[in-house]
């Protein structure tokens, strides 16, 4: 696979071939008689390169790394990555089908709320483009063992990740972060664990989440100088995403340790989420009660070695399917995702609410949508009901760690009920 300029220029082709492991010939007017004989042909196959992934002709298409979903008039075979980094992690693939991914990832999933939301947020992903909205990031918290990253390689599994080991990692540089954010354009972002930082100190591991946050959201690589975009394919990366990622500390935790107060712009762009609900102390919210199950440990561990085993067998083939969906009834989706995302929003509401809280409602609206399409196009097996109540759970928990004015109103109502109820009654008193 050779570019034209390669093959009309003649000691880049010879250079070429002979990189390759080409016999040529020795004699040096045979072998230019073959070369320009070469170049002068029509190649066998006319192969175009997209300059990133994505959604392409006003959404018709979608592009991926070595793919493209839908029709496109040119033979589009991908992004061209020579001047990438052939990095294992992150890497995308495709095992099983659709099919069986909703049968058991899917179908895994309906135990627990943390779980629904991160297969949600993988559909929520492509539905930016059609909203023009910008790119956010969910972090989901809670203690070791309490099945964080499960979580976030069950939403991974859609685009294409089967395995924990295969997640991208924070171990790199915000340069090469970027990179592998144009690489996830118009999708779901997963990255692992926060606790793979290379900052050690809680406030230089909190400013640097904080900065990236920022620039998540901004949605363009830093700019450089002309001489190093022409090199590195002619453009400066860019992307539109959802990116999911964990820590063992809430970001609000983080920034307390740091003695820091997180600064309101920073909650819309990165959304703490508790991992375990309810009051429990595991992920599993939605599972059989503890008297349905003799072991609840044994029980735990066997449920995450399934999901683990799910995710390995069944990746990626969900994706061109949710894609394809899309592309087909993409003349009436906006409208369906601003009357999905009002309806949430109307369902969670709260007249204390601030902007912050009223704002993050949309993108957990916009999360519940994600996972409405899913369901629509036959790709996950949950009710509406379950899938509302889901999101909403952690809607509600997430919303609980935002510096919102309704919060702490919330709270001081609280306060003052109890309060009132632990005052003696006027009816109790002497006559």
């Amino acid at each position: 696979e050779l570019a034209p300029s390669v093959i009309n220029n003649l000691g880049s082709f010879e250079n070429a071939l002979r990189d390759a492991g080409a016999n040529l010939p020795k004699d040096r007017n045979e072998l230019k008689r073959l070369l320009t004989k070469v170049a002068m042909s029509d190649p066998p196959e006319q192969r175009v390169y997209e300059a990133h992934v994505g959604w392409t002709k006003n959404g018709k298409a979608y592009v991926t790394a070595d793919n493209v979903i839908g029709q496109m008039p040119n033979n589009i075979v991908g992004v061209n990555r020579s001047n990438s980094i052939d990095d294992l992690s992150g890497k995308l693939s495709t095992s099983g089908d659709w099919n069986s991914w909703r049968d058991n990832v899917g179908e895994l999933a309906r135990l627990s709320s943390i779980m629904m939301l991160a297969i949600c947020i993988s559909f929520a992903g492509p539905l930016l483009y059609v909203l023009k909205r910008r790119s956010f990031m969910i972090c989901i918290s809670g203690k070791t063992r309490t099945g964080k990253t499960v979580a976030t390689l069950m939403g991974s599994s859609i685009p294409g990740i089967g395995q924990v080991d295969q997640l991208i990692t924070w171990r790199l540089t915000d340069a090469r972060l970027e990179q592998r954010l144009a690489e996830y354009n118009d999708a779901v972002f997963p990255i692992d664990d926060l606790e793979t930082m290379s900052e050690k100190g809680a406030k230089e591991k909190y400013l640097r989440i904080r900065n990236i946050a920022y620039n998540l959201e901004q949605g363009w690589a830093m700019g450089r100088h002309n001489s190093f975009a022409i090199t590195h394919g002619g453009a400066h990366e860019h992307w539109r995403c959802i990116a999911i990622t964990s820590n063992e500390k809430s970001i609000r935790d983080l920034a307390q340790s740091a003695k820091l107060n997180r600064q309101p712009g920073e909650t819309l762009r990165l959304i703490d989420v508790p991992a375990v609900l309810s009051g429990l102390d595991h992920i599993f919210d939605r599972s059989p009660s503890n008297s349905e199950i003799s072991d609840f440990q044994d029980w735990k561990a066997e449920t995450f070695s399934k999901i683990a085993h799910a995710c390995e067998q069944n990746h990626g083939a969900t994706f061109q399917k949710y894609i394809s969906k899309l592309i087909a009834h993409r003349n009436g989706l906006k409208q369906y995702l601003h009357a999905g995302i009002n309806y949430f929003v109307k369902q969670v509401r709260d007249e204390c609410d601030g902007d912050i809280a009223r704002d993050v409602a949309e993108k957990f609206g916009l999360i519940f949508v994600g996972g409405m399409l899913g369901k629509r196009y036959g790709l996950v097996p949950w009710k509406k009901s379950e899938l509302l109540d889901a999101v909403t759970k952690c809607y509600l928990a997430a919303r609980e760690l935002l510096p919102d004015d309704g919060v702490a109103l919330r709270h001081g109502i609280q306060a003052l009920k109890e309060r009132l109820r632990e005052l003696p009654s006027l009816c109790d008193q002497p006559t």
